[in-house]
C-alpha cells in the first residue's frame, strides 16, 4: 500500500497517518506494537500466533522450504502463508515481509511489497520496494513543476533489443499541454528513476544489456479504464489496486491506446555505473 501514502499525505496535510494493524479479508495478521505515530513506510507489525497459523517461504535460498514463525531470521525476507482458523484454508497471501526485530520473543515484520512484482530484462531484478523508491524520488521532481502523479504502473518491454523498463504515468497539470510544457521535467524524472535502481541494473545498463528507461504519459482517466477492465473480468471493486507491474495484454492495450507522450532517459550507458 506504499503507493497510496503520498496521496494520503496530500489530502491529510499535517494529520498523522497511523497504521495500527495488518490484515486482509482472509484473516487479521498482526498489530503495530512499536510507535503508532512512526512513518507509514517504517511501520512494523507483530504477528499474533493465535489469530492464524503463519508460515514463511524465504525469498532467497531455501529451495521453497517452509519456515515456521519461530524460525524466521532477522533481516530476511519471506513470502507469507496463512492458515486461518475458520475454514482451515492454507493461503499464499502474496505479500513479501521482512523481519525487522522482535517484540519480546515474537518477530516483527515490515511489508516490503508484493510477490511477483518484478521488472527484469537480463540479470536485473527490480522489486516493488526499489520501484516505489524510484517513483517517490521522481515525484519530487514532478511536484517542483506543480505536477501531480495520479497513478502509475510499469512493464518490462522486450519487444526490441535490448529490452527496457517502461513506466506508465497519469499526471495532473495546471496547463493542458503536458508534453510541450513539461518535457524537461519528464526527462529529469527518467534520470532520477534510473539513478535509484540497484547496482545490477546499473551494470546491465552500462553494458547495454538494458536500454534506456522509457516513460509513457497517458491521458486523463486511463487508469480508471484499467480498473474498469479488471472489474469486468471479475475483480472486486473493493479490493482492486492498480498493479505496480502489469503483464495483462488487454491491460497493456488500454494503456497503449491512451499514450499522449513518450520520454527516454538520456543517461549515457558509459556513465551509468556509479563511482
Amino acid at each position: 500500500m506504499a503507493q497510496y501514502v503520498p496521496t494520503l499525505k496530500h489530502y491529510c496535510g499535517d494529520l498523522p497517518l497511523v497504521s495500527t494493524f495488518y490484515a486482509s479479508s482472509e484473516s487479521m495478521f498482526g498489530i503495530n506494537t512499536d510507535d503508532p505515530l512512526c512513518k507509514p513506510e517504517d511501520t512494523s507489525y507483530t504477528l499474533i500466533p493465535n489469530l492464524s497459523y503463519f508460515e514463511f517461504i524465504p525469498t532467497e535460498g531455501g529451495n521453497g522450504d517452509v519456515v515456521d514463525l519461530a524460525d524466521v531470521k532477522l533481516g530476511c525476507s519471506y513470502q507469507l502463508l496463512v492458515t486461518n482458523l475458520w475454514g482451515l484454508y492454507r493461503m499464499r497471501i502474496g505479500d513479501i515481509v521482512k523481519v525487522t526485530g522482535f517484540h519480546n520473543k515474537a518477530p516483527t515484520f515490515r511489508v516490503i511489497g508484493r510477490e511477483n512484482t518484478l521488472l527484469s530484462i537480463d540479470t536485473d531484478r527490480t522489486n516493488e520496494e526499489y520501484l516505489f523508491k524510484a517513483i517517490n524520488r521522481a515525484k519530487l521532481v514532478l511536484e517542483s513543476s506543480d505536477l501531480r502523479l495520479v497513478a502509475f504502473t510499469s512493464y518490462a518491454d522486450i519487444s526490441s533489443s535490448p529490452g527496457h523498463y517502461v513506466i506508465y504515468w497519469e499526471v495532473k497539470a495546471k496547463e493542458e499541454d503536458i508534453k510541450d510544457l513539461y518535457e524537461k521535467t519528464f526527462l529529469e524524472c527518467c534520470l532520477v528513476m534510473e539513478d535509484t535502481f540497484d547496482e545490477e541494473y546499473m551494470y546491465c545498463r552500462s553494458n547495454e544489456f538494458i536500454g534506456p528507461l522509457e516513460m509513457r504519459v497517458v491521458d486523463d482517466g486511463t487508469f480508471d479504464s484499467l480498473m474498469n477492465l479488471s472489474i469486468s473480468k471479475g475483480a472486486s471493486i473493493t479490493h482492486y489496486k492498480t498493479p505496480p507491474c502489469i503483464t495483462s495484454e488487454e491491460g497493456l492495450q488500454v494503456l497503449e491506446t491512451n499514450v499522449v507522450a513518450r520520454f527516454f532517459s538520456t543517461l549515457r550507458a558509459s556513465h551509468v555505473l556509479k563511482p
